[in-house]
């Protein structure tokens, strides 16, 4: 079930992110509820961060009530990746971003994400998820 609203609250944000005119922001406050309040979701997107290609710092950002925590899942998502260098290197980037920047909305943690997608296709046989 975790799974399942993980994948319709990624849809929703990357949805926004690509159509301007799909309203996100009123979804937000459901997502953030949710994440914050269901430890099985939040096991399964810090399980699965991988799958979240493009919404995984949104929802990690939503999941959290601070940058600093927001940081902090990164700095042990990115050590939990020591078998995967490319995902290694993407929770990096990640990091990266999230700590160069100031007060950023979800929103804009995915439309960066979909943008880097956009520049640098993925690598042959390797897949975008949400």
């Amino acid at each position: 079930m975790a799974e399942l609203f993980l994948n319709n609250f990624a849809s929703a944000i990357i949805h926004s992110a690509a159509f301007p005119e799909y309203p996100v922001r009123g979804v937000e406050q459901t997502i953030r509820f949710h994440l914050r309040n269901s430890p099985a979701l939040r096991h399964f997107l810090l399980d699965g961060f991988d799958r979240f290609q493009l919404a995984g710092l949104a929802l990690l950002c939503l999941k959290n009530e601070t940058k600093a925590e927001a940081e902090r899942d990164l700095l042990e998502l990115i050590s939990a990746s020591e078998q995967d260098a490319r995902e290694k290197a993407r929770r990096q980037r990640l990091l990266h971003h999230l700590q160069s920047t100031h007060e950023a909305e979800p929103l804009e943690w995915a439309k960066y994400s979909l943008d880097r997608e956009l520049i640098e296709p993925p690598a042959p046989g390797y897949s975008a998820r949400v």
